[in-house]
């Protein structure tokens, strides 16, 4: 199920990824940490980024998953915070669009009215009930498909190679976007607030581990308090994804203290390592890592872990039993005792999630 056992613990882990000769030669690599967690270590070059959405499989028990699993994915997992829509949200939804859908339905209607006012010898009433219960009908379905929608997410949500948007309930603030704008690693980025017009594959709503090199703190008056982080660390289960940029000399800031603070790879942590992988014309600048495991306190756990190997920005997915990793077809099986399923219930809450193929 997995290739390596290595500790992610330092940058020792990064030398022997990046030697490794799956990962140079397929550009990813899958491992099971000492811990009891999962990652996966991707080149970014070889297999991009996107955002999946679930597909209706009223047919299945586990329609969420089994929408990840047929991805065929080097990897995938669980994606942002989601809410329970109110009734209020689902009211105003289905008045915005029952227009639409009345108006379909009363199509359908007219032109079952016709033929049936045939039948019956040109009587016009057929046709003015046709229509009412197809506009009825129509309007019926609209709200049926808002019950049967699943959650709405935190944040933004946004996916142009699925064609998958949604604005979801925006809450952005201290909460994070991750995603990228285009092909290479310098257009990967993660950041507080609201993801910019021009990322193409992102999702906000998440929960901030490590932005811009600097650690979220979970204790209330320091400074980087955040108060999402500060929750994911008393909860169990966690899905971070990751930002690790390769040879890059970055001064830290200095309006911090240095132990607050992630120190970037350099060209030295690397030395004799052959960062241009078989085919490429360029040496590898970046890796996105993802990391899970569904035990307390993993959040922090999995913060220090992605800083010792320099992580530039890392952002956990929906906690608790949300939470759900994989690879090619197979769930890693974070829960203790478990096959790596999410709760039944999130089956038909969650919606979207990350992957890269």
């Amino acid at each position: 199920m997995v290739d390596v056992n290595y500790a992610m613990n330092g940058r020792q882990f990064l030398r022997q990824v990046l030697s490794h000769n799956k990962f140079r030669r397929q550009g990813f690599l899958t491992g099971a940490e000492p811990n009891g967690s999962y990652y996966v270590v991707v080149d970014p070059n070889r297999h991009s980024l996107a955002v999946w959405g679930q597909r209706f499989l009223i047919s299945r028990k586990r329609p969420y998953e089994d929408s990840a699993k047929a991805l065929g994915a080097v990897v995938f997992s669980n994606g942002p915070q989601m809410e329970l829509p109110t009734f209020s949200a689902m009211l105003k939804s289905w008045v915005r669009k029952i227009g639409i859908w009345a108006a379909a339905g009363a199509v359908i209607g007219l032109s079952v009215g016709a033929i049936l006012m045939a039948i019956s010898g040109g009587s016009a009433l057929p046709i003015i009930i046709s229509v009412l219960s197809g506009g009825l009908s129509g309007a019926a379905g609209r709200a049926l498909v808002e019950v049967l929608r699943g959650g709405v997410p935190y944040g933004v949500v946004r996916g142009s190679k699925h064609r998958i948007f949604e604005r979801g309930m925006g809450y952005n603030g201290s909460l994070a976007h991750f995603g990228r704008s285009g092909a290479a690693f310098r257009t990967y980025d993660s950041a507080l607030g609201n993801a910019p017009r021009g990322m193409s594959e992102v999702m906000g709503g998440l929960i901030p581990l490590i932005i811009d090199f600097t650690l979220m703190s979970s204790t209330s008056g320091t400074p980087n308090f955040n108060e999402h982080f500060f929750k994911l660390s008393n909860h169990a289960g966690c899905v971070a994804w990751a930002l690790v940029p390769l040879g890059v000399n970055n001064p830290p800031r200095s309006d911090l203290d240095p132990s607050q603070l992630v120190t970037p790879v350099s060209d030295s942590d690397l030395s004799g390592v052959n960062l241009t992988m078989p085919g490429a014309s360029q040496p590898l600048d970046g890796l996105v890592v993802v990391v899970g495991k569904y035990a307390l306190a993993f959040a922090v756990a999995a913060q220090t872990m992605l800083a010792s190997i320099g992580a530039r920005d890392a952002v956990a997915m929906d906690g608790s039993d949300s939470v759900m990793l994989g690879s090619g077809t197979t769930l890693f099986p974070i829960y203790p005792g478990g096959n790596g399923s999410p709760a039944l219930i999130k089956n038909w809450i969650q919606k979207y999630g990350f992957y890269m193929g």
